[in-house]
């Protein structure tokens, strides 16, 4: 067999040249094909052929004029992406309770939702839950369901090479182990992928929160976990095991892992160690009693953070020069902390450092998972959309 690799050249030429006037396009919602050959270095009929390859597709549409030039003559027509060529759904696992939403192409999320189920509830039980979760959000955006394009599981824990098997703590088992990749699969008749909601959350930063402020930045979350996910030159670093920057592993000198101390189980029996200590009493503590308490200046609980955050701040230290990033974003529900946490996480950094560590909140906050679901899910549907055209 003699394979044509001037043709498949040519292919992927094309396939090149249809994803740079896809991605001006997005960028400047508003270009004309002249405009787009000047800035791309394109011809113009080579341009004018994929724009109208791209408008026939439906991922592009041809809307109002511009201003004309000096010359005069007839204004060019105004290219724009078309946001509601497909539809990505995200459904984060790492969180509380799962929450589910729904995006357009542009990365706007149109709607999220809590999927109302308890985690002691059976596999199938939570499964249907959060189908139904997406039906309604559908029907209520009047979205058809076949616009539905792919859907992104952002899950807590270490994916294999194909995005199947994984491995995650315990305290997440309930709402992970639970078939839930290839049940929506087989229910919407549409792609699932699975991935680790520190990488997705890390993509979503780097794409959507920070922008082309950074090319290198490492996210860490923490919550009802710890995680953290890398990226270096634009892209996701995952290491051969798809476990970099496992710091929720790391060793503490008394044995414990990092997560066991600083995470939410950790957090909850630090604060319940201390009021026993201090003679004081309490009642069954969560999240949203702990946060409570801490705004009305609880000075064990207070205590309890900032211990946290020092840790935290320790590591971050440890993992920047380690992979020699000096941008740390952190997230995750823990921002909800506030400054007790972040002032001590800032001193723990402060104390030793060979370069400056530049520390920033998300600006994304916990919805950064599925961000990063929406610009994995849409950079599938073009991927999948562009290798269509000939």
């Amino acid at each position: 067999m003699i394979l044509d690799t001037q043709a498949a050249d040519r292919s992927t030429s094309r396939i090149i040249n249809r994803t740079a006037l896809i991605d001006l396009i997005y960028k400047c919602d508003g270009i004309s094909k002249a405009q787009l050959a000047a800035v791309l270095g394109l011809s113009k009929p080579a341009v004018s052929k994929n724009v109208d390859d791209l408008i026939h597709m439906g991922l592009v549409e041809e809307r109002g004029t511009s201003e004309s030039s000096e010359k005069g003559g007839r204004r060019p027509t105004m290219l724009h992406f078309n946001s509601g060529f497909g539809f990505v759904g995200a459904v984060d696992l790492s969180l509380q309770r799962p929450v589910c939403a729904i995006g357009d192409m542009n990365h706007n999320m149109l709607s999220q939702s809590v999927a109302k189920v308890h985690r002691n509830a059976s596999a199938a039980e939570k499964c249907e839950c959060i189908l139904q979760t997406f039906e309604t959000m559908l029907t209520e955006l009047s979205i058809p369901s076949s616009k539905l394009e792919v859907l992104v599981i952002s899950h807590p824990g270490i994916m294999d090479a194909n995005n199947e098997a994984h491995y995650t703590g315990e305290r997440h088992h309930a709402w992970t182990n639970i078939g839930l990749k290839q049940f929506l699969e087989q229910k919407l008749s549409i792609p699932v992928v699975l991935n680790s909601n520190v990488t997705l959350a890390s993509i979503g930063e780097m794409v959507l929160g920070f922008g082309e402020e950074f090319t290198d930045l490492i996210y860490i979350d923490c919550g009802v976990g710890l995680g953290a996910g890398v990226i270096i030159d634009g892209k996701p670093y995952e290491g051969r095991n798809r476990a970099a920057a496992g710091i929720w592993a790391v060793l503490l000198d008394d044995g414990q892992t990092v997560e066991e101390v600083t995470a939410l189980n950790g957090l909850i029996k630090r604060i319940e160690q201390l009021f026993a200590q201090n003679g004081q009493p309490y009642d069954e503590l969560d999240f949203e009693k702990i946060v409570e308490l801490s705004q009305q200046g609880n000075a064990l609980v207070n205590q309890s953070i900032r211990e946290v955050g020092l840790t935290l701040g320790r590591i971050i230290y440890n993992t920047s020069v380690i992979f020699d990033v000096q941008s740390v974003v952190f997230g995750g529900e823990y921002l909800q902390l506030g400054n007790t946490l972040f002032d001590a996480m800032e001193e723990a950094l402060a104390q030793s450092i060979p370069f400056q560590i530049t520390l920033q909140k998300s600006r994304l906050l916990d919805m950064a998972g599925l961000y990063g679901g929406f610009v994995v899910g849409r950079d599938m549907i073009l991927q999948k959309s562009l290798s269509t055209l000939t």
